[in-house]
């Protein structure tokens, strides 16, 4: 009776230990793991070959994702207008700066193929060609022959597509961008073409941030390890109020449009990996500028709102990944 007694004693003390033990290693998993277990569930979306769990874990760790730390800067040249306003704008200068992190990894089903996504801040800074003014202002800005102004525009970094492996360390990226953004407004000349009714077309952004969006079509060179050359296009919407609910449904319609493509592209991804790249690079980023056209009269479409201020660039950067 007694080495009955023993050995379920040691029995349970060893279930209650292996249960301690594992709920410790569940509370220790590390940031590696997790991504590990959503890039596996991911991988479901594939149409992949039956292999084992072990095998398929095995070959899954040979393509773990690199996050490295990234610095980029940018130059270009930018315009802006708003429909409604007749008068002629001065173009101006952009500089911006980006700091966040860079990730990628390549496809499990094609390894050629790399999945991207980057984050972080940026700060782009709009600066208007200096122009002759004449001896008169309204509200303390100089009347000149073109109405220029000066831009702050800043973000969070929501940055993600599909590329092609090139070499060891380069691939190209063909990236989608749309991201929140805020953006201050100060104008520094009006045009004597029009009067104080234009001009109000561009005081209605002045005095505070701006809330608005930001697409970019990006396509990177990644050359190697550490240096990358990028080029894209820019289209940032201005609203001159944030009126949420209105603002809530056209981006919710936007989402269900963009998901539409994305599940358009996850299909073309089963069939040939080799297209995800360009069909997402196409699909999703027109389905982004096709909405901006869409809220040129009217912020908030279809919903009957202001019109809001349009700031284009076409932009050159180099970015750095450490």
């Amino acid at each position: 009776m007694k080495v009955v007694v023993s050995w379920t004693t040691c029995l349970l003390a060893v279930f209650l230990m292996s249960t301690f033990q594992s709920n410790a290693q569940t509370a220790q998993k590390d940031s590696a793991d997790v991504i590990d277990e959503v890039i596996d569930d991911m991988l479901d979306d594939f149409d992949v070959d039956d292999d084992s769990k072990e095998e398929r874990k095995a070959r899954r760790r040979q393509l773990s994702s690199s996050r490295k730390p990234r610095l980029a800067a940018t130059y270009g040249q930018a315009m802006f207008s708003r429909s409604g306003f007749t008068g002629e704008t001065h173009g101006l200068t952009l500089f911006g700066a980006t700091i966040g992190m860079d990730q990628s990894r390549p496809l499990f089903v094609d390894r050629d193929i790399l999945k991207v996504k980057n984050n972080g801040l940026f700060v782009h800074v709009g600066q208007s060609g200096s122009m002759a003014t004449i001896d008169s202002s309204y509200d303390g800005v100089p009347l000149a022959m073109h109405t220029s102004a000066n831009f702050l525009n800043v973000g969070f970094v929501d940055e993600s597509g599909y590329g092609y492996v090139i070499g060891e360390n380069s691939s190209l990226r063909l990236l989608v961008t749309d991201q929140s953004t805020w953006t201050s407004v100060s104008p520094q000349t009006y045009g004597t073409d029009v009067g104080p009714e234009q001009w109000q077309h561009v005081r209605d952004f002045t005095g505070t941030l701006r809330f608005g969006s930001t697409m970019a079509p990006t396509i990177e060179w990644k050359m190697g390890s550490l240096l990358s050359i990028r080029a894209n296009y820019t289209w940032t919407q201005v609203l001159p109020r944030h009126m949420f609910w209105y603002w809530a449904g056209s981006e919710l319609i936007e989402g269900v449009a963009d998901g539409i493509a994305s599940a358009v592209v996850s299909s073309f991804g089963k069939s040939s990996p080799a297209s995800l790249p360009v069909m997402n690079f196409v699909l999703r980023n027109a389905i982004a500028y096709g909405f901006r056209e869409l809220r040129r009269d009217k912020m908030n479409w279809p919903f009957n709102t202001a019109a809001p201020l349009n700031i284009t660039s076409w932009n050159v950067g180099l970015s750095l990944t450490f």
